[in-house]
């Protein structure tokens, strides 16, 4: 009674891991409250329900909650014209009942084509920051919806989590944001449109996570910039994905864009990132904790080339895992030629592969460069393991098609190596494959709507 008694005092977090005190610790946690302490109004609550018979289930099980404290809020809305009042009202309970952990997606699945819009002419919920004052948050979710022109996250102290998905952020909030919450761990920016210049500098920011994808970027004329210079070396997990045809410019201190990231372990970059961060006028860089690569090429032609001026600008004396996700769209004309890429490979830093024990590329199809790439990897991975290529399932070389597949298992298999363990394993597309997977798993590939 008394550990029950104790634990109805701990935030939702501290409570859990009690459970590794000792075994009578372990799930008591769960039963600290007479009551459920969890309210999820999510897709499946909302589905094949009107929006009247929504606002009249979710108003009676909150008037059923009261005042008894609640940790998770989850909403699955969209408020229109009609009911912003009930939303709002919702929420402010649900702050008042001590909330830690919020999901609000103020959509309902109305989005549009256009990133960070919803679908006709609807318009966002519009947020408050009055409606958080004294709020217990630890993790939040907004999607879809809009930040009131006076918003601040001053009242944010304990939180650690934030994602922010197709919300009017801008720089002026942005700044505030990482200056006020002072326990931010993790960031997630997708499809906020109105930023231009991503600035993260706070000198007592415990920030470990920045999982910023940059895809709504290239609709503004500015050119974005990310400085992570005056953060702490505790940045150990990046993802930076972008989408569309347009081309960025380059930032205008490419030293400040990399230094703050030279703590990172897991990398995860498309191949507008590889432009935009390592292109032209940026002449070397070193990431001596990197220990696992992901380069996403999209659907717009991209080939090999730019992770071969990737690697040869930047020292990774510790990749351990490389992950390539070659373009589905690119092919190889009769133009292409193999000596750019040669020239590309020559510059590589050889002790880049000195550690580098599982690669994986999927959309594998054989193309000079491909093999290419193959063949100075199996050169200078001196402790390579594993090699996993998977062959996109249209394509001529598919694991039925037996001949095409000895020919080039054979290929490979005559290339010199100087790793004596390495194995190679062949997979489809379309058999989902478990096998090595990046950390950054199932992240999505941006494009561009063709019409405006």
């Amino acid at each position: 009674m008394l550990r029950m008694h104790i634990l109805s005092f701990l935030p939702r977090k501290y409570a859990i891991r009690t459970g590794t005190l000792s075994s009578q610790w372990k799930d008591l946690w769960k039963f600290r409250f007479p009551h459920c302490t969890t309210l999820n109004f999510n897709g499946s609550f909302s589905e094949n329900k009107s929006s009247a018979e929504l606002v009249t289930s979710i108003s009676n099980c909150m008037e059923k909650q009261g005042k008894k404290k609640l940790e998770i809020f989850n909403l699955y809305f969209y408020a229109g014209k009609l009911y912003p009042d009930k939303v709002t009202a919702w929420i402010k309970q649900a702050v008042l009942n001590g909330m830690e952990v919020s999901d609000l997606d103020f959509s309902q699945g109305k989005i549009g084509r256009f990133p960070g819009r919803l679908s006709g002419r609807r318009r966002k919920y519009e947020l408050k920051a009055s409606i958080f004052k004294r709020n217990s948050l630890s993790c939040l979710c907004l999607r879809y919806c809009r930040l009131s022109r006076c918003f601040t996250f001053k009242h944010f102290h304990s939180l650690e989590v934030l994602h922010l998905h197709a919300v009017n952020i801008n720089d002026s909030m942005l700044k505030k944001l990482v200056m006020s919450c002072k326990s931010l761990k993790r960031l997630d920016l997708r499809e906020c449109v109105a930023l231009q210049y991503v600035r993260i500098s706070a000198p007592d920011l415990v920030l470990k996570s920045l999982l910023s994808f940059l895809e709504s970027f290239h609709f503004i004329g500015g050119s974005p910039s990310l400085y992570l210079l005056n953060t702490p070396l505790v940045l150990v997990d990046v993802v930076m994905i972008s989408g569309g045809d347009e081309s960025f410019n380059q930032p205008r201190d490419c030293l400040n864009v990399i230094l703050g990231i030279n703590a990172v372990e897991v990398l995860t970059l498309c191949s507008k990132g590889l432009q935009f961060f390592f292109g032209l006028g940026f002449s070397s860089c070193r990431l001596p904790r990197l220990r696992e690569l992901q380069v996403i090429l999209g659907e717009s032609g991209d080939e090999p080339m730019e992770i071969f001026k990737f690697l040869g600008k930047c020292i990774l004396p510790n990749l351990e895992r490389l992950f390539i996700q070659l373009s589905k769209s690119y092919e190889e004309l009769h133009w292409y030629s193999t000596l750019p890429a040669v020239i590309q490979l020559a510059a590589i830093e050889q002790h880049n592969f000195g550690k580098l024990k599982i690669v994986k590329l999927s959309g594998f199809k054989k193309h000079s460069k491909e093999m290419t790439f193959l063949s100075y990897l199996f050169q200078y991975a001196v402790a390579l393991e594993q090699l996993v290529l998977v062959i996109p399932h249209d394509h001529h070389l598919d694991l039925c098609n037996n001949s095409a597949l000895f020919s080039l298992v054979r290929e490979i298999s005559a290339m010199p190596k100087a790793s004596s363990e390495v194995q190679v394993h062949w997979t489809c597309s379309s058999h989902y494959d478990e096998t090595h997977c990046p950390t950054h798993n199932s992240l999505p590939v941006f494009t561009a709507p063709q019409n405006a």
